[in-house]
């Protein structure tokens, strides 16, 4: 009944899902299409410059008595996207129409081109980029990125890398936007007559490459794109006269970024040469006085590291009265950084020198002046915040005119759904309940059960562990051979009671686990030689000899010393496990089973030698008899013939012997 229950409910539940689904508006169309003259009259409210508003009203004048056209309309959204991204800098009305172009190249039935496409990605790009939303803005610049492709064109390509550079960089995904500043910098190509800003460009994709290398820690990489970019302009300089000045203001920050980076590598002198150098560029009429403002601290600094006072005050007396003569108004943040860091460099000064009174002046003026910075900055957040409500309010305004029934029956739906839910919930939890509380008990059981025959496994486990454990160092312990391990760093890593009390017999003290051997100081000749055996273990080939051990009582006993690797499971030498052993009796019984040995072979040798001649001589005589005429043929002929089977068998016999010693 309850299952029965539950599947009337879900078919209840999706029901109302379909309706909501069904009775929703279409949301795919952006807000400003059907509303798009109401929009622009809300952002004619913030218009202060007269030019830009007539703009705005001849862009409005296309949608009076008429119904555009697809690409009309796709016009109108690029054209107010310029206005308020390059002339009202109103970034949230501009991806607004951003995405009001997206919309019209996805669902405007027509054969868009793709350069609709592409500047329809660009732009939104541009807008979430100039919002500070950075990962989105890489979205739709990798997008633009793709469209372009079609269009075989590296140096476009190129710019788009940098774009999607740029944003990784502001994400502080440095590794990333080195990498795609790189990918940049391959695509460009010198030509004749390029435009100077795609020439600029390039080299600012070089530094930039340095900059990203330079976040992540990487001093060479970073210095080696620095001289690139430095190279490049000198090399090029000279075929835009007309740009001095940029030249000269890009060269002044690389000179600046590559001082830091020597500072950073400790190559102080250097640093200070190219501080000396972006100073005096910037020093010239139109430069760029915030850069040089920053190296001048930069450099004081150096000055008060290596103890030059007096060039230091110097250089911050010049950066003060550059900062108090400056005649570009600097934006807020630019001039609260600025003294920060200056204030900064003066306490540093007056604490060098023993000036505390005024060092504690201005460590009191650096911290407001970063407390003043961090104020502005979380007010421009809530400012941020604030307007991006108010646009939302105002959107919100223009779709409620023409939609208040439309969100009255998608909250009665809703709030229908809610209900057919919550029931739902309830209903799942009730049953899941109920058939929790009839399996309690035996899953209590089998629980129980589970526990008691683990630890009935784990105390059998643990006695075996521990008996095991007891005879392995009995084995280890009743045995007089030494057993003992040391790591790479030829320290002591385990020993047995025999190593023990011969260390301690030898040199007066114990042996301790992670020190070095104690008989180095006793015989340092033979701790070199096992300190020689151990650096061949740890190549990981086993080694062993045999040597004379340190006499006592007048006898040197003979000694087998084995080495062998102890490899861990990933194939690295951790060690070496070493064995020692007498073997005095061993040898003594193999030089005594050599001597058994020649006395046997004397013995073969007197006996096959001393013992056949005389029988040899017999057995000439008897020939000689057998010769004879006028001895008893009787006699002759059994004695003879006795004889003669005897010295057989006697030199069968010595054969035999002789054959058994070879």
């Amino acid at each position: 009944m309850i299952y029965k229950r539950g599947i009337q409910y879900f078919l209840l539940l999706v029901v109302a899902v379909l309706l909501v689904c069904n009775c929703s508006p279409d949301n795919s169309t952006p807000k400003d299409v059907q509303s798009a003259k109401k929009a622009s009259i809300i952002c004619r409210n913030k218009i202060d410059s007269t030019a830009t508003e007539n703009i705005l009203l001849f862009i409005d004048s296309f949608w009076s008595n008429t119904t555009p056209s697809a690409e009309r309309e796709y016009q109108i959204y690029s054209l107010k996207n310029y206005v308020f991204q390059n002339k009202l800098f109103n970034y949230n009305m501009a991806s607004l129409y951003a995405d009001s172009m997206l919309w019209c190249v996805k669902n405007l039935h027509q054969k868009w081109d793709s350069a609709d496409i592409f500047f329809a990605y660009r732009h939104k790009g541009e807008a979430l980029y100039s919002l500070e939303q950075y990962e989105k803005a890489y979205i739709y610049y990798d997008s633009a990125r793709e469209i372009s492709l079609k269009y075989k064109s590296e140096a476009l390509e190129a710019n788009y890398l940098f774009r999607m550079g740029v944003a990784n960089y502001k994400e502080e995904h440095y590794l990333k936007a080195a990498h795609l500043f790189s990918a940049s910098a391959k695509k460009f190509k010198m030509e004749n007559g390029k435009p100077f800003d795609d020439v600029f460009k390039q080299q600012q994709t070089l530094s930039n490459i340095g900059l990203a290398y330079s976040k992540v820690n990487m001093p060479d990489s970073a210095l080696f794109y620095y001289q690139e970019a430095r190279k490049f302009i000198i090399t090029n300089m000279a075929a835009y006269p007309i740009k001095i000045v940029n030249w000269h203001e890009a060269l002044s920050v690389i000179y600046g970024n590559i001082g830091s980076m020597y500072i950073s590598t400790g190559q102080k002198d250097s640093a200070e040469k190219y501080f000396i150098r972006s100073i005096e560029l910037n020093k010239q009429i139109n430069r760029n006085p915030l850069d040089r403002q920053y190296n001048q601290i930069k450099l004081a600094n150096l000055y008060i590291t290596q103890g030059k006072y007096k060039e230091a005050r110097t250089i911050l007396e010049e950066q003060t009265a550059a900062a108090k003569s400056n005649p570009k108004r600097l934006r807020m943040d630019d001039s609260l950084e600025l003294a920060a860091r200056s204030s900064e460099a003066y306490w540093k000064y007056y604490y060098a020198i023993g000036k505390y009174k005024e060092a504690i002046d201005y460590q009191d003026i650096h911290h407001a002046t970063r407390q003043a910075k961090w104020e502005r900055t979380q007010k421009m957040i809530t400012n941020s915040l604030e307007k991006g409500i108010n646009n939302a309010a105002h959107e919100k305004q223009i779709n409620s005119l023409e939609k208040d029934v439309e969100i009255k029956k998608q909250a009665a739906l809703i709030l229908v759904l809610i209900v057919i839910i919550c029931l739902g919930t309830a209903f799942a939890i009730f049953y899941l309940l109920k058939k929790y509380k009839k399996n309690y008990s035996s899953l209590k059981i089998k629980n129980e059960n589970i526990i008691i025959n683990s630890n009935i496994q784990e105390e059998k486990l643990q006695r075996k562990i521990n008996t095991d454990r007891a005879n392995y160092l009995a084995l280890l312990e009743n045995t007089e051979d030494f057993l003992w391990s040391v790591d790479t760093e030829y320290n002591l890593l385990a020993f047995n009671k025999a190593y023990r009390e011969r260390m301690l017999e030898l040199a007066g003290k114990c042996p301790e686990i992670g020190r070095p051997d104690v008989f180095r100081e006793k015989d340092p000749v033979m701790y070199e030689k096992i300190k020689k055996s151990y650096q061949i273990a740890l190549t990981g080939i086993p080694y062993s000899f045999i040597d004379k051990g340190i006499e006592h009582e007048g006898f040197s006993p003979d000694i087998e010393v084995r080495f062998k690797p102890m490899i861990n499971e990933l194939g690295h030498v951790t060690g070496v496990s070493c064995f020692r052993r007498n073997i005095t009796e061993y040898i003594n019984m193999i030089d005594k089973l050599s001597k058994n040995n020649q006395q046997f072979k004397d013995i073969a040798f007197a006996q096959s030698h001393h013992l056949r001649g005389p029988l040899t001589t017999i057995m000439g005589l008897i020939n000689l008899l057998a010769d004879e005429n006028d001895f008893e043929k009787e006699f002759t002929a059994d004695t003879y013939k006795n004889i003669k089977n005897k010295l057989d068998e006697m030199d069968k016999v010595i054969k035999e012997i002789i054959k058994l010693t070879k």
